[in-house]
């Protein structure tokens, strides 16, 4: 039962590291984009 919840835990908190990660990315792209606007 204990596997069952750490396994669980484990999906989530990738899950929310893939949230993360795909925030930061989109972050970066807006940043460079505006960055280039004002070269």
């Amino acid at each position: 039962m204990l596997y069952g919840k750490f396994t669980d835990y484990l999906k989530e908190k990738l899950q929310n590291e893939e949230i993360l990660v795909g925030y930061s990315n989109e972050a970066l792209e807006q940043y460079f984009v505006d960055h280039n606007n004002e070269l």
